[in-house]
């Protein structure tokens, strides 16, 4: 299992030193639960703001913020082709509110769209999976990509009584791989990708 965690950081990590968290967009802690799911960038105060899963015959990224789809496009273009079926290259689709990214993909076959099961990865944010999350967790466990970007603090202070591990719109999906977005605010900087896979931080085995 570890060997083909450490395979698996490589190649969504390949090419990428440092990642710089700045400015207004504050992410969410990521908590980590289980032996599938791994962090992926862990910041200064051991904070998982980065994380990947499988779940079934599926793949998961999930980011911290859905800045980041924009902020790191290296990180994207290595996170589409890790969750690329393994039946070979397959379309991506891409959440309408989430395609201002299409233009750092010239490489990669993508469309705007609502979510269909014919994709082969799909990418959208936190927020915006609420009325099709059943879908997507079929979807991944059938084998599709998913990934998915937003922070749960905001949303956590709207909905004061409700339990963000369980309701918040993203980790109704995420949560299934063993990936939440909770609450609590990850702190800025810059992190050093390190070589071998960061075993440490929100993880819980």
């Amino acid at each position: 299992m570890h060997r083909a965690l450490e395979g698996a950081y490589s190649t969504l990590m390949h090419g990428i030193q440092e990642l710089t968290f700045k400015g207004p967009s504050v992410p969410s802690e990521l908590l980590l639960n289980g032996h599938h799911a791994f962090p992926l960038a862990v910041n200064a105060e051991d904070q998982v703001i980065i994380a990947a899963s499988c779940y079934g015959l599926g793949r998961i990224v999930v980011l911290g913020h859905e800045v980041y789809l924009q902020d790191f496009p290296d990180l994207v273009k290595n996170a589409l082709g890790w969750l690329q079926p393994p039946s070979g290259r397959a379309k991506v689709g891409v959440h309408p509110s989430s395609k201002a990214i299409v233009g750092n993909l010239s490489s990669v076959d993508a469309e705007v769209c609502q979510f269909r099961s014919d994709l082969g990865v799909y990418v959208a944010d936190a927020y915006s999976v609420d009325p099709f999350a059943e879908d997507l967790v079929s979807f991944l466990k059938a084998g599709g990509g998913l990934l998915i970007a937003g922070q749960a603090w905001h949303w956590s202070h709207t909905h004061p009584q409700e339990n963000v591990q369980l309701n918040f719109p993203g980790n109704q999906v995420c949560g299934v791989a063993g990936i939440y977005l909770t609450e609590h605010y990850g702190k800025h900087g810059e992190i050093l990708v390190p070589p071998k896979l960061p075993l440490r931080g929100s993880l819980r085995l």
